[in-house]
């Protein structure tokens, strides 16, 4: 198999958007990567982010490999496990006190950051499959919850967004020993239990 060949290859198996460390790793060089560009065999998204050119851009795949501590949250992360319907116009991104990629927020302007004490940062870190099929960092739903607790308890989230998420999420079998155990670390305990006594 050509090394062309080998490139797209690798790129069809992980949904289509790599980075270049991850290009590299896989044995190929930069300058490899820009005589592929120069073909159009390969598309340079953003910096250090590569795809097929029939990929369609994947927002949440490009910014998570680029800027590698952004974790999708919140609002994007109700959607990709399917607690919300609404397909989000923001990017709701959350990183860890002292660290603002003020680049991202040049380049793509629907970014929305959320910043957490760094002890509370990997608290239900998780992946998720986009649409585009990539695999991207962001929250399982069990911390998702209690975010969107938190928000609603200080009116930072759209209330049927809110209300939608926990009617799903409590509709089937999760972990509720996880959930239980992520609001005390996350101090939503008191709004837990205030709407899980309404919801089951």
């Amino acid at each position: 198999m050509k090394r062309t060949d080998e490139l797209l290859k690798l790129l069809n198996n992980r949904g289509g958007t790599l980075s270049t460390s991850e290009i590299i790793n896989a044995g190929f060089s930069p300058g490899f990567l820009t005589y592929l560009n120069r073909k159009g065999e390969i598309v340079n998204e953003t910096r250090g982010i590569w795809s097929l050119p029939k990929v369609s851009i994947d927002d949440l795949a490009t910014i998570t490999k680029r800027w590698k501590r952004c974790v999708i949250s919140y609002g994007t992360a109700l959607w990709l496990h399917d607690l919300s319907d609404r397909t989000p116009h923001i990017i709701d991104l959350t990183v860890p006190e002292g660290y603002m990629p003020r680049t991202a927020c040049k380049e793509f302007p629907n970014i929305r950051f959320h910043t957490v004490r760094k002890e509370k940062y990997p608290v239900g870190l998780s992946k998720a499959k986009t649409p585009a099929g990539n695999t991207v960092p962001t929250y399982d739903k069990e911390r998702c919850i209690c975010d969107v607790l938190k928000a609603r308890n200080s009116n930072n989230i759209d209330i049927q967004l809110f209300s939608d998420a926990l009617k799903r999420y409590f509709s089937d079998p999760n972990d509720m020993k996880k959930l239980s155990r992520y609001a005390k670390l996350l101090k939503v305990e008191k709004e837990l239990h205030r709407y899980t006594e309404v919801l089951l």
